[in-house]
């Protein structure tokens, strides 16, 4: 009997380590989805109130609640499971406290701005080909977590005296500003130029699902681009 508890002892560490996902294999896993058009996501799929997740064309049945949006591929799963690693969060998919993880200095609030900034700097860093990917996010959705968000943990005496730094810096990467007449105009502005020419169809994609102020800019380099290419055709039709 001794033996086994022994055994036990021992053995239990190693199956621990050997659990989770080492360096190398996540450094794979981010190259990989880099080059996916889902990136770290599955599919779009519906989250109802009553737990089901159902398909993107099957919506919550009734009177049922729900949101639409990217579910996880399987291994992004398993590596939040294991390594309390997170790719590609999905606000609107989390409890607030689970997200705020506060037994856990925070981690996944700090990995979500550091995703940010990464996103940011590093051309979409792990989702620089999903950041395309349409109906991964609902800015709607998103935003009103995020003020559910605020609300919560600020209403907490406690956490503004001891995180006050932290939420405040966590402002400037966790939309919550709510949709304004502003935004409504320019996704549907964006919308009409899409319909119009499909080769805005991804910058479109972009501006509805993750809008960022970096995106003025995209716009602009699109219509410089594709101005010239209107003025070429126009003269190439007028050579004839």
């Amino acid at each position: 009997m001794l033996r086994k508890l022994l055994f036990i002892t021992l053995l239990v560490p190693i199956l621990g380590t050997a659990q989770k996902f080492t360096d190398s294999q996540i450094k794979e896993m981010i190259e990989t989805y880099k080059g996916l058009d889902r990136g770290p996501y599955k599919s779009i799929n519906w989250f109802c109130e009553d737990g089901t997740i159902r398909d993107s064309k099957d919506p919550c049945p009734g009177d049922l609640e729900g949101i639409q949006h990217a579910s996880y591929k399987p291994q992004v799963i398993e590596l939040a499971q294991r390594n309390h690693i997170y790719f590609g969060e999905i606000l609107a998919s989390n409890e607030i406290w689970k997200f705020w993880d506060g037994n856990n200095n925070h981690s996944r609030l700090k990995q979500y701005q550091l995703q940010k900034f990464l996103e940011n700097s590093d051309n979409g860093w792990i989702q620089e080909k999903s950041q395309f990917y349409r109906g991964a996010k609902q800015i709607e959705d998103e935003e009103e977590w995020g003020r559910k968000f605020y609300y919560t943990v600020l209403s907490s005496n406690e956490i503004v005296d001891r995180d006050f730094f932290l939420v405040r810096e966590s402002l400037r990467d966790l939309p919550h500003d709510g949709d304004t007449n502003l935004s409504q105009e320019i996704r549907s502005l964006s919308k009409i130029l899409a319909e119009r020419n499909p080769a805005f169809m991804e910058l479109r994609i972009k501006i509805h699902g993750n809008p960022e102020k970096e995106d003025t800019q995209a716009v602009e380099n699109w219509l410089k681009e594709h101005e010239k290419k209107s003025r070429k055709k126009i003269l190439k039709n007028l050579s004839y």
